[in-house]
């Protein structure tokens, strides 16, 4: 039988991006390192190591446009809390840019068109922070300071106008776009009121044009629009169904590259401006990078006027693509056995349509079934090379991974739901996809175990706590246990986040984070628990951990607690080590001799 460690060891390419004026030079996310790549050679030659991989949440571009430099975050052991620091694209030692500051978490990061000007966006203690820095003399600039969620700073063409998004107006996770100037004046805002929301992709490229790049609601989905923050003019792109969510804008500023989502599958669209129409891309089916796409840089305008992309599918690990007159794999290697997924849809409780993906091994059920909670909650589970699913099949197991409510790109109403009442809807989709697998996947009723990470691990303890009889056993990685104690020992950008979802602090509204936290709920679970937690995690810390499980076992109840160096994310030694505790587990529980 294939060995199913090898698939999480397959390399794969989640992200990259070219210099805008040196098409020569490139970086690529290659393991755990930040790889300079040759264009005119295909050479990936290792340039930033970070012992837990390199943090590239929230920027727009790693390389400035002229190809000499390269920024990062110089984190501590993973925890996503540092300093900005550059190394030269040939390689040298690197540069702390921030020295002075105390560190914190980048949340927004971008380079001017002719890489003179950064802007850097920061979460710490003190809140959120916008600051130019000259990247020749280093001087550093303060432009404003916020309580409230401040995020995804972009820089215009010609270094004079900052963005953000910000809910200062809002106080939920509704944004409006604002703009400076370099000089910190502030200027024109995106925004329509209560109940609008914007998001900010980029600022024209081109160095005269001072357009804004976005997308909005409107109909009650996410679509594009082009906006001039001096004259305050919209045009609003309505140019097909589903989710729109523009990704990049060409170096001619002629052409527009979107993604397209509908119903949990995705596809890019080119638009371009001048001619007022939207053509297909010709590529393979799948979904782009991780998560549909959590990092800015998945697919761009590459050199030649081709379209590159980072693609995967269930059968194909993430590799890099280039859509021209023929698909070229530009990164990625021949796909290792696997089992392919389909999509599926069925109702929950009110009514509501739920879309999910369901595997299954070959032959005959009832299988053990293992229903899989993505991490977010506002991410959306794609087609996805999942070696964990992967291995699940190899062993006899069903999969089904569920898009609940809380997932993007199915609307606002179903994204935005959750909000005030964390865990509440997304149960009840939990035990509609339960009925689903019993009555129409061949799912044993007495086998289903939960399985999630990050807030997918929230999730699981908290199905386990809310319905105890539906489930033989839940396993939960770096998951959020305590929702108080989490925001008492978590990083300032998700402190942010946080009160955005719950509408205040914990000292605001406390009732509200004690109602979501399993850990007030540990009496009424009966399945076996299964946790893994990271050492140095700024995102759901490790004291929260230590605490649910001590409340377990005072309760009498089974738990396991694994722990791993690093942050909240998981190297694939980790992730193979994580799974056979899963193996181990779940058979425990299915043949109790086997303990």
């Amino acid at each position: 039988m294939f060995d199913w460690k090898s698939r999480f060891h397959v390399s794969q390419f989640p992200w990259s991006e070219v210099a805008q004026k040196r098409p020569d030079r490139g970086l690529a996310v290659v393991g755990k390192d930040l790889a300079a790549w040759d264009l005119k050679t295909g050479e990936l030659r290792p340039l930033v190591h970070r012992p837990h991989g390199v943090v590239l949440f929230a920027v727009n571009r790693v390389i400035d446009p002229l190809g000499r430099w390269v920024y990062y975050l110089n984190d501590d052991q993973g925890n996503e809390v540092g300093h900005l620091a550059r190394v030269p694209f040939e390689g040298g030692e690197s540069l702390d840019l921030t020295a002075q500051l105390p560190a914190y978490t980048i949340v927004g990061l971008s380079t001017s068109g002719d890489g003179k000007v950064i802007a850097l966006n920061t979460a710490c203690g003190e809140g959120y922070s916008l600051r130019t820095i000259d990247a020749d003399s280093l001087e550093t600039k303060l432009v404003y300071r916020a309580q409230r969620e401040f995020i995804k700073s972009r820089i215009s063409a010609d270094g004079k106008l900052l963005a953000v998004m910000s809910t200062e107006k809002t106080g939920r996770r509704h944004y409006a776009v604002r703009v400076f100037d370099s000089d910190g004046t502030d200027g024109a805002r995106l925004w329509d009121g209560p109940g609008s929301n914007f998001w900010l992709t980029a600022f024209s490229p081109v160095a005269n044009d001072r357009s804004v790049l976005a997308s909005g609601l409107k109909g009650g989905r996410r679509i594009p629009l082009l906006w001039n923050p001096l004259t305050g003019e919209r045009e609003w792109l309505d140019i097909e169904d589903g989710e729109i969510t523009p990704l990049d804008w060409s170096a001619d500023g002629e052409r527009l590259l979107l993604s397209r989502f509908l119903n949990g599958e995705q596809s890019l669209v080119c638009y371009n401006l001048t001619e007022k129409r939207t053509s297909k891309i010709d590529h393979p089916p799948g979904a782009f990078g991780e998560y549909g796409g959590s990092y800015a840089r998945y697919a761009y305008f590459g050199p030649n006027g081709n379209v590159y992309a980072h693609r995967q599918d269930s059968q194909t690990p993430l590799r890099l693509e280039s859509y021209g007159k023929e698909t070229e794999v530009l990164m990625g290697e021949d796909p290792p056995p696997t089992h392919p997924w389909r999509n599926v849809n069925f109702e929950s409780s009110d009514g509501t349509s739920v879309q999910a993906w369901l595997a299954q091994p070959q032959g005959e059920g009832p299988f053990p079934t293992i229903l899989s909670i993505h991490g977010g909650p506002h991410l959306v589970m794609t087609e996805a090379f999942c070696p964990s699913a992967q291995a699940w099949l190899d062993h006899g197991f069903a999969f089904l991974s569920i898009n609940y409510r809380g997932s993007t790109t199915f609307g606002c109403r179903f994204q935005e739901m959750i909000w005030g009442n964390l865990g509440h809807y997304e149960l009840e989709d939990l035990v509609a996809a339960r009925n689903f697998l019993v009555e129409h996947a061949g799912a044993d009723p007495d086998a289903i175990f939960l399985n999630g990470e990050s807030y997918g691990g929230f999730l699981t303890l908290w199905g386990l706590a809310k319905c105890p009889d539906l489930w033989a056993g839940g396993m939960a990685g770096v998951a959020l246990t305590d929702w108080t104690e989490t925001y008492r020992d978590a990083s300032a950008a998700l402190q942010g986040a946080f009160r955005n979802w719950f509408g205040g602090s914990p000292e605001e509204v406390g009732e509200r984070y004690h109602n979501s936290s399993p850990i007030n709920f540990v009496e009424d679970i009966q399945a076996p628990v299964l946790l893994l937690q990271g050492k140095n995690d700024s995102r759901t810390p490790p004291r929260q951990a230590r605490l649910f499980e001590q409340k377990m076992r005072e309760a009498g109840k089974r738990i396991q607690l694994e722990w791993f160096e690093g942050g909240h994310a998981m190297e694939a030694d980790t992730k193979v080590r994580w799974q056979q505790l899963m193996l181990n587990f779940t058979q425990s529980v299915l043949d109790p001799t086997k303990k």
